[in-house]
């Protein structure tokens, strides 16, 4: 009987094929593109390394088209931001993708979604990002083998989730829409929706900008929001029943009304999140009182860390957002693009 050996790439291949989903790719660094502050988009595009938690400005004037309310998703290659336009308030169908090897940016129709949104989140799957809401309960579907996004009803449309301002979170097997008083979640396996799925917690209500944050842990994290209910709220989501539980009414970490970062007093909404191995990062958002000192509600650059495996939040002045005036909204991406300030494209790489 003969012996045979596995080659080397062999070895890797099979490994990887069986590698458990938290182990299959580690998110290196993340990027927050664009964002606004007092109705003005900012051209601007920040990267930081999860080894370090250290920020850097990679320049302005730097984007295509800039945008507020926009979201983010990221391939192996490429980081996107869904939405953008140089004009405020325009509901668009314009994708940005920046080129991870290169940290270029263009644009590329291919990307674009098939329906104009304003005020989305994204689900971001292993294979493919999907968009809903924003205006419109179509579902976009960006596929990450082909690049391309598919044709206008390949998709079935999200139960009761055209509204703005919706959040949402994925896994490499669901994604949670959080809409108004209930969850609904997307299989993507079949690509098929199920409607008023699993259980909100306390006092939580949908729309109000209570943008998602993703984990390998089985769960994700709506972050605050537009409001003094959502605002002062973490909310831990399980994606395979979409069930909530409020994980704390006031996050170790958030604003208190004496400048500090423990009570909840003051809160963060629209913020910029991108998922990492262990820990994720809330980059930039939105404050209700006058913390940053700017005179009332304000975007602001400042910068959290949260602990998957302890729900504590703890405040990051080494990433604090750079070249944004005190606050853009942008959209993350663990791989490209991200939230940058308040309501930005966030994007997470490997």
């Amino acid at each position: 009987m003969a012996l045979h050996f596995a080659k080397t790439e062999d070895i890797h291949r099979l490994y990887s094929h069986a590698a458990l989903y938290k182990y299959r790719n580690v998110f290196t660094k993340g990027y927050i593109m664009s964002g606004y502050r007092a109705s003005h988009h900012r051209n601007a595009v920040n990267r930081f390394y999860n080894s370090t938690d250290t920020n850097a400005n990679l320049g302005t004037n730097v984007m295509t088209n800039t945008g507020a309310y926009i979201c983010g998703a990221e391939s192996p290659n490429n980081g996107y931001a869904f939405g953008v336009s140089n004009t405020w308030g325009a509901s668009v169908a314009t994708t940005e993708h920046i080129k991870f090897a290169t940290e270029t940016w263009g644009v590329d129709t291919a990307h674009n979604m098939t329906v104009n949104r304003r005020n989305s989140d994204s689900m971001n799957a292993e294979a493919a990002a999907y968009l809903t809401g924003g205006g419109s309960a179509t579902t976009d579907k960006l596929d990450y083998t082909t690049e391309t996004m598919t044709s206008s009803g390949t998709m079935a449309s999200c139960p009761g989730g055209n509204a703005a301002g919706y959040g949402a979170i994925a896994s490499d097997l669901y994604g949670i829409q959080n809409n108004s008083t209930n969850n609904r979640i997307l299989t993507f396996s079949t690509d098929t929706w199920s409607g008023n799925t699993g259980t909100q917690g306390s006092g939580w209500a949908g729309p109000g900008q209570n943008w998602g944050l993703n984990t390998k842990e089985g769960f994700g994290y709506f972050i605050g929001g537009n409001n003094n209910t959502h605002g002062r709220k973490m909310q831990q989501v399980y994606y395979a029943t979409a069930n909530t539980v409020t994980v704390s009414t006031y996050p170790t970490g958030w604003f208190d009304s004496t400048g500090g970062w423990s009570s909840g007093a003051y809160y963060q909404g629209e913020t910029n999140n991108v998922a990492g191995h262990n820990h994720g990062r809330i980059l930039g958002g939105f404050d209700t009182w006058d913390y940053s000192g700017l005179g009332g509600h304000s975007q602001n650059i400042f910068a959290f860390k949260i602990n998957y495996s302890s729900h504590t939040v703890t405040r990051e002045t080494s990433l604090d957002m750079i070249g944004y005036d005190n606050g853009p909204s942008g959209q993350n991406s663990t791989d490209g693009t991200g939230n940058g300030g308040s309501s930005g494209a966030p994007a997470a790489a490997r």
